[in-house]
């Protein structure tokens, strides 16, 4: 009777350990689940601004430029036309500005599968400039097959409102 005693006991109590140990795997999933999603949506959100970032002083760049060597205008401006339709003034005799303190505004918004809205705002700085303006990126995002490889392209262009 003893042997019969001792043996539901045990069996009784490894049965509940092995309960515990599923319920701390499926919470251990869950969690591990959750912390995936919230490292995508914080490294998309990074992406995007260091795209637009990058697109921005590209516009900038190009745009002094073309103000500094105006026999270039005819090649530059289809390129500045890709990024932004309007312009955002410069001011003259800069040799170079930077971009800076580039950060979203509001939520980023789903207008389809493939494009995303962020409203931005940042400076333009140099030793004797300091603008501050916003801008909506326009983020498309497709994904292309590159020799069997699925890739994703981002393009980034802006607009004023």
């Amino acid at each position: 009777m003893k042997q019969l005693t001792f043996v539901s006991i045990f069996a009784i109590l490894f049965g509940c350990s092995n309960m515990a140990s599923d319920k701390e795997a499926a919470t251990s999933d869950v969690a591990e689940t959750l912390e995936e999603t919230q490292a995508f949506r914080v490294d998309e959100a990074f992406d995007y601004a260091t795209i637009t970032q990058q697109k921005l002083q590209e516009y900038i760049d190009l745009q002094l430029l073309k103000n500094e060597h105006p026999e270039l205008a005819k090649t530059i401006a289809p390129q500045l036309q890709k990024l932004l339709k309007d312009s955002i003034a410069l001011p003259k005799n800069q040799d170079s500005l930077v971009v800076k303190n580039l950060s979203p505004l509001g939520t980023l918004l789903t207008v389809n599968d493939t494009l995303r809205q962020q409203k931005f705002s940042f400076a333009l700085a140099s030793n004797t400039f300091f603008k501050t303006d916003t801008l909506i990126a326009n983020i498309s995002t497709m994904t292309r097959q590159v020799h069997g490889e699925d890739v994703v392209v981002n393009k980034v262009y802006f607009s004023k409102q």
